[in-house]
């Protein structure tokens, strides 16, 4: 097992895995890998392309269930006292880009920083697997079969995730249209 850490503590490379030792290769690609462009051929890197797909599934999970939630409900007060913008004057999905103040974005930014560098780095103690994030917080499963299972759930959910949100995103911006609202006026099944 090789660990390789940058001299500010950065994960670089993970332990040298191969493409044929991970899990997600399934029914959804026939049960074989699906790698145009060889990248699984650079195990140096594939350890840290796992742990970037599982981050990326992570958000894209929480940005579904954000746009979802936002045509339903919103926050009780102010986004800004300042621009007297309170949670129900921000529009649901991409109209909330345009309404935001910057500060509003740089404190989302220095936000999602400090997690990226603290509490959700990537573990980089020896026998730390891709995805395994906020120390003791995170929940770990002893049973190698269980944990397998979980990890192939949370794999074809943050992928699903992710063609989802992009889904959502490019059909508003198409139809100028909420998610709620194409599903309510039918749109979304026309």
């Amino acid at each position: 097992l090789r660990l390789s850490v940058d001299p500010r503590g950065d994960l670089v490379d993970g332990p040298q895995i191969s493409a044929d030792q991970l899990i997600g290769v399934d029914l959804e690609t026939l049960n074989q890998m699906f790698d145009p462009l060889d990248l699984a051929s650079e195990t140096e890197s594939l350890f840290r392309r796992r742990c970037v797909e599982i981050k990326h599934g992570r958000v894209a999970m929480a940005a579904v269930l954000g746009m979802l939630v936002s045509e339903a409900a919103t926050f009780p007060g102010y986004v800004s006292f300042t621009a007297n913008l309170k949670f129900s004057d921000v529009p649901p999905g991409l109209g909330a880009l345009r309404v935001l103040p910057p500060v509003g974005w740089l404190q989302i930014f220095l936000f999602v920083g400090v997690l990226e560098l603290g509490p959700f780095k990537q573990s980089t103690r020896p026998g730390a697997q891709p995805g395994d994030v906020a120390g003791e917080l995170w929940k770990r499963y002893d049973d190698d079969e269980v944990r397998a299972s979980k990890l192939l759930i949370e794999l074809k959910n943050g992928r699903l995730a992710m063609l989802g949100v992009m889904g959502m995103l490019v059909s508003e911006a198409v139809t100028g249209q909420t998610v709620g609202v194409q599903i309510s006026s039918g749109n979304a099944w026309s």
